[in-house]
């Protein structure tokens, strides 16, 4: 079969014939353009952190009167998370002290670039012993970006705020505990469980 490809399930397309990919629509575009209009292409693709190339041969839709590859692509991701900490000297930030993982996969997203906004808490999950609870908010996409994330790994997701912090102001800094520092005991956890105020 001239359109089998050795791509898996979690695979990361990184390039499409040496052309950087940031979406899936740019796929079908270069896939659809006059340069590789149903000829075979190169991937360039990331698994397990190991970078291999192969191709494929994109197969005509009759329906919709384009080229695709058959593969489904996930190109971006959004859901509501709580912010760990924000450090008032450059404005970087860490959050949810997990990785964002594919829903389908469970693997680790990587993230190229991506945007934060305010939300609304509007209902909460309770958590028990052995069963994470879960905060239920809103936002808007299209809402005024705060910051920009750089980074998920297996502590959480991480970036910088681009405009001033709301609510920050000096008597509301805490200085960080030292690993020997920290021990049992009682802790004051700061918390938005309705609306958009802690």
């Amino acid at each position: 079969n001239e359109t089998a490809t050795d791509i898996k399930e979690g695979d990361i397309i990184n390039k499409v014939e040496d052309i950087k990919i940031s979406s899936a629509e740019q796929i079908l575009q270069i896939i659809n353009s006059e340069t590789f209009k149903g000829e075979k292409i190169k991937l360039t693709v990331t698994r397990k952190n190991k970078v291999f190339e192969t191709t494929i041969k994109p197969v005509y839709d009759k329906i919709l009167n384009i080229f695709k590859l058959g593969l489904w692509i996930r190109d971006n991701s959004a859901g509501v998370g709580t912010l760990t900490y924000v450090r008032a000297d450059n404005k970087r930030f860490g959050a949810l002290g997990h990785p964002v993982c594919d829903i389908d996969t469970g693997a680790c997203l990587p993230v190229s670039s991506g945007n934060i906004f305010k939300c609304n808490i509007v209902g909460l999950k309770k958590g028990m012993r052995g069963n994470p609870g879960e905060l239920k908010g809103l936002f808007l996409r299209n809402g005024s970006v705060l910051g920009s994330l750089d980074k998920n790994n297996e502590f959480g997701v991480y970036g910088k705020f681009s405009n001033d912090i709301i609510g920050l102001s000096d008597s509301k800094l805490v200085s960080v505990a030292s690993r020997n520092e920290v021990k049992s005991g009682k802790a004051k956890i700061r918390s938005t469980i309705e609306g958009d105020t802690p």
